[in-house]
């Protein structure tokens, strides 16, 4: 399974239930990686795919639906659960700390970075997106 997450440079994915970020670029990076494929992604998440050509199945456990060679969009989930289930990790990090109470939960150390990039996205100067393979 290959997961997509969000976090600022403290690993925090949310406060108060919130996402952090809505940066458009962002998702339009994640959907031309993605081509053809279809991302599985939480009801929280639909409203940053609307609107787009992105295949999403919304699914309220997107980690259980995308079990085995499916790509999945995490902002509100832990992973550690699945984290055998994990291949690849997509992670895009923005150069700010936010205020943070949901924390990505996975130790990155068991994965090997393959690919970094720094782009400008529409709300933030510098995101990094950061490719890791198990």
């Amino acid at each position: 399974m290959k997961v997509i997450a969000c976090l600022d440079d403290r690993c925090g994915m949310m406060f108060n239930n919130r996402r952090q970020s809505r940066d458009r670029i962002l998702i339009e990076d994640v959907i031309k990686d993605l081509g053809k494929e279809k991302i599985y992604i939480s009801p929280y998440s639909q409203l940053l795919f609307e609107g787009t050509d992105a295949k999403i199945k919304v699914s309220d456990n997107p980690l259980e639906a995308a079990k085995g060679d499916g790509v999945c969009f995490i902002e509100d989930k832990h992973l550690s659960e699945y984290k055998g289930e994990i291949d690849i990790l997509v992670i895009y990090r923005w150069n700010r700390h936010y205020p943070c109470d949901f924390y990505f939960d996975l130790d990155i150390n068991e994965y090997k970075l393959v690919e970094s990039r720094d782009f400008e996205g529409s709300s933030h100067e510098k995101i990094t997106k950061e490719v890791y393979k198990r």
